[in-house]
């Protein structure tokens, strides 16, 4: 048995005994120590993914949830984490595991089901009561699109340079279907058969951050600045739609490992963010698909 075969088999065994473990002789260091690393990668895949907005999504592919705050607050309130530790941290250790010589993309989508969405059938939303609310998310998510884009660009990035690899979004087929029926929608051309039959039911954003061994201080700074900006997301989490009226709730953030050279070329750079139209759908829902059907870094789920 090779190394990283010895290595997956020993964290699959941690992940199924469901207890900290040092069996397994991983070595991490870092403030969460060995025992506070292994039960916080265990906790990523026990949480697993609830997304009923979108439909059950599987994650025996490597697929684990980060819980709010994102990946650069604090492992709290699961087995084993001191709650100092950022999920930065925990995943930047995991990547001189299992990817030593090759930077490690962490690849997440975020989503934001409206009011009420996650316990109405597919199909049945009504957004008429809720038009201005998705005018202004639609509106916030071309913004927040536009500013990871050029994140991701070396010639236009501010505080994301060499850490923001890519960023996704898409508005799911039923807000897209009826954005198109009342002529709402930005782009025209996404009133078509690609963009109403999305793997998405309700708005999505992807974003691709790179891990390369040397750079996790500051990409915990960075994912940090991203979150408190004024030129970064701040205007959409603090935004009425998300604070007031209730877009997000039941939603997730979940996330894969990859290494970076393994992510097609694709979704590896968009500089500057072009439109969402493309003739065969949005970016971000093939990016999903693929997503979806590649296996990560972390094990498959016991």
């Amino acid at each position: 048995m090779t190394s990283s075969h010895r290595l997956m088999a020993c964290l699959a065994l941690v992940l199924a005994l469901a207890v900290t473990t040092t069996a397994c002789p991983l070595g991490f260091g870092g403030s969460g120590g060995t025992g506070g690393v292994a039960a916080a990668r265990r906790a990523l895949r026990e949480a697993g993914w609830k997304e009923t907005a979108a439909g059950e999504v599987p994650t025996d592919l490597g697929g684990f949830f980060i819980p709010s705050g994102g990946i650069s607050a604090p492992c709290q309130n699961f087995p084993g984490c001191d709650g100092n530790t950022t999920w930065v941290e925990i995943i930047a250790q995991i990547k001189e595991q299992v990817s030593p010589d090759d930077d490690l993309c962490y690849w997440s989508w975020q989503t934001l089901p409206p009011p009420g969405a996650t316990i109405t059938a597919p199909g049945q939303y009504n957004y008429a009561p809720i038009h201005d609310q998705a005018i202004a998310v639609q509106e916030m998510g071309y913004t927040a699109y536009d500013r990871l884009n050029k994140e991701a660009d070396p010639d236009t990035c501010t505080y994301g340079c060499g850490a923001a690899v890519w960023a996704g979004l898409a508005f799911g087929s039923e807000m897209t279907r009826y954005l198109c029926s009342v002529n709402a929608s930005a782009e025209a051309g996404v009133c078509s058969e690609p963009y109403y039959n999305q793997v998405w039911r309700s708005p999505v954003a992807g974003a691709i951050w790179r891990f390369n061994g040397t750079n996790t201080q500051n990409l915990i700074e960075v994912v940090k600045e991203w979150r408190r900006s004024e030129q970064g997301h701040a205007p959409m989490i603090n935004s009425p739609q998300i604070q007031q009226q209730g877009w997000g709730d039941g939603g997730s953030l979940t996330a894969k490992l990859f290494k970076c050279d393994d992510i097609p070329e694709l979704y590896r750079g968009q500089f500057p963010a072009p439109p969402l139209f493309r003739p065969d759908g949005p970016l971000a829902d093939a990016g999903m698909k693929f997503w979806l059907g590649t296996q990560g870094l972390l094990p498959g789920q016991a």
